[in-house]
């Protein structure tokens, strides 16, 4: 399902709202949407920002299960890879930003500020599909032969991934019982070998 917007289309796949669907039944109070939609479409608009400064024609923008894709127009020679990593900085680094501009604002912004900060240092992981692992691997393939290239990004989002899942077992172990960080390590395993 699809629709165009802007110069490009916006498209959506099944696995989208399924994954939509699994994250509303797990948050069961509905405090933190207010948040989390605001912030995943202000990371978005800062790619699309970044794409727009560094003249990256984007074509479509896919949501999937495993996250937003922005996709170039076809035909279109490759930005060098200090603007693609520029591109994939943009998103987390504006999270970031709102972070600190919600903790400096009088009143109670906390929650906006956790969301945008956690949202933000999240897609900074070096890990597969995240922002942090594309910058991994445009930063490797530009230094790097493509084999090896991936066999690095490979060793980097397991290496990041170890402690993660060590601190989800242990979460999911404790007194809250919380397996949220063990399923999305899970979910960035499926997402490094989808890739």
């Amino acid at each position: 399902m699809g629709f165009r917007f802007g110069g490009f289309t916006v498209f959506f796949d099944f696995s989208f709202f399924a994954m939509l669907g699994a994250f509303l039944s797990l948050e069961h109070s509905g405090r933190n949407m207010g948040h989390i939609f605001p912030a995943l479409l202000i990371h978005e608009l800062g790619h699309l920002a970044a794409a727009f400064i560094v003249h990256i024609p984007i074509d479509r923008m896919c949501f999937s299960c495993f996250g937003i894709e922005l996709v170039r127009k076809q035909g279109i020679s490759s930005a060098g890879w200090r603007q693609e990593a520029f591109v994939y900085l943009a998103g987390p680094m504006i999270n970031l930003c709102c972070a600190a501009g919600f903790l400096c604002l009088p009143g109670n912004f906390e929650t906006a500020a956790a969301v945008h900060l956690v949202l933000g240092l999240f897609q900074l992981l070096p890990v597969g599909v995240l922002d942090g692992g594309c910058i991994a691997d445009v930063i490797l393939e530009h230094f790097f032969e493509s084999g090896k290239a991936a066999f690095w990004g490979l060793v980097l989002s397991i290496a990041a991934l170890i402690p993660l899942a060590i601190a989800g077992w242990a979460l999911m172990r404790g007194e809250q019982r919380n397996f949220t960080l063990l399923l999305c390590c899970a979910f960035l395993m499926l997402s490094i070998w989808k890739k």
